[in-house]
């Protein structure tokens, strides 16, 4: 669950490509962002997962991973990649908690639990500042050490909101049950990543790209993540041109002569053997 946040710069890194047939004109702003993927190897290894709410303006329906926005108060943003790394990890830290009620990468004594639920009702209401009770009333300690760096994915140029979202692989050696509040979210889950993968395979669940990638690694198996998680260019900042939308239904955004402020149609490409491709018959050489 987020809050409203003022507006701040992207996280200072490189700039990722931009796509032949794009303007940055056209796209709206990037905002920064982060989200963990809290991983247990107890009983076998799974995967934590929420589902976001129906009304959710952003992926509603879809699951996803504990994140959001990140907040001035997770730390400062500059030209260094380590200090953004740092805050970032900060700010999944914090969504986490707001999200799921968890408290991942903290040293100290944990207050009762009644009193981390009113810091997190007094935080989603805007009342109080999370860092500011963590590690100043509580005196807990942030320890970024198992905030593992594991992509970072830039929200597709024709996205009507777009986030520059850093990803954490966090494990933990119990899944401790998630919290979640009606809200933004409605549920949250520890699963198995091969029964995951099997509810997209069947089209019972709507995954983004980049949870949909980090699942099906996971399904192969929890050997060199961070490595294979990196291993494709858009888990390195780099947008994607297209969009898998459901199983076996790729959708290709084409620059066409359509009404403003829409720059593009969809051509949508069916099937994973022969496919069938339904073009807008766009005009662009491109």
């Amino acid at each position: 669950m987020t809050r409203a946040k003022k507006p701040v710069a992207p996280v200072a890194e490189e700039k990722p490509p931009i796509p032949p047939d794009f303007s940055p004109s056209d796209a709206p702003p990037l905002r920064p962002a982060a989200s963990a993927i809290l991983i247990s190897r107890a009983g076998g290894l799974r995967v934590l997962w929420v589902r976001r709410s129906d009304t959710n303006p952003f992926l509603g329906g879809f699951h996803s991973f504990p994140g959001g926005r990140y907040d001035r108060e997770d730390g400062p943003l500059s030209e260094r990649l380590e200090e953004n790394l740092k805050s970032m990890a900060r700010c999944a830290a914090r969504e986490t908690f707001e999200e799921t009620g968890l408290l991942v990468g903290f040293a100290g004594s944990l207050p009762p639990i009644e009193e981390q639920r009113r810091l997190r009702r007094d935080v989603l209401e805007g009342k109080a500042s999370f860092w500011g009770i963590a590690e100043g009333a509580w005196k807990l300690r942030f320890d970024r050490a198992p905030y593992i760096p594991c992509g970072r994915w830039i929200t597709p140029h024709f996205s009507r909101v777009r986030f520059n979202t850093c990803f954490f692989l966090v494990e933990l050696p119990e899944p401790s049950p998630p919290d979640v509040w009606p809200g933004e979210l409605e549920s949250g889950e520890w699963i198995d990543p091969a029964e995951a993968l099997r509810q997209w395979d069947e089209d019972t669940v709507m995954l983004a790209m980049p949870t949909l990638h980090t699942i099906q690694l996971l399904a192969e198996g929890s050997h060199g993540l961070p490595a294979r998680l990196h291993a494709i260019p858009e888990a390195n900042g780099v947008p994607s041109r297209s969009v898998h939308v459901r199983p076996a239904i790729t959708m290709v955004p084409l620059r066409s002569e359509t009404r403003r402020p829409a720059t593009h149609t969809n051509a949508v490409v069916v099937g994973d053997g022969d496919v069938v491709i339904v073009d807008p018959g766009s005009a662009d050489p491109a």
